[in-house]
């Protein structure tokens, strides 16, 4: 295993990338937060109506699922900051990487981006399961 400079924000990025990809639960998160964005719209569409009237938005009903995805994103970023203080190693995260507010900044890129990642990608994926469940 090779290690990490973490003398700039570059190796601090590094860092939480590997650690948050190395967490069980973000996995899960992020799996369950695709069930429920992709169930939902599957769901929505199937139960939705068969000839919908002027004022009916496909939009709104698409993105049923979004309360949920948004809640377990909120968990995942609670995951991601807190998971350290309980195991303890947040001491060698401020070991190898003294100031704070740079470990900070890494852990909210870190956590924009897959939320951003995650969230574009299973919004089109509730966008192209949609239809398919619609009642013709």
């Amino acid at each position: 295993m090779t290690a990490i400079a973490t003398s700039d924000l570059s190796g601090a990025l590094k860092m939480e990338w590997l650690k948050l990809r190395s967490v069980r639960s973000t996995w899960w998160i992020l799996l369950v937060f695709a069930a429920g964005m992709v169930g939902f719209a599957i769901l929505v569409g199937a139960t939705g109506p068969a000839g919908p009237g002027p004022s009916y938005d496909p939009t709104e009903s698409l993105f049923a699922g979004l309360a949920l995805g948004q809640l377990l994103i909120g968990v995942l970023g609670v995951l991601a900051l807190s998971s350290e203080f309980s195991s303890g190693s947040v001491r060698a995260t401020f070991a190898a990487v003294p100031r704070r507010g740079r470990v900070l900044a890494a852990k909210a890129a870190v956590i924009t981006a897959v939320t951003l990642i995650a969230g574009e990608a299973l919004a089109f994926a509730a966008f192209a399961a949609f239809p398919l469940a619609v009642k013709r």
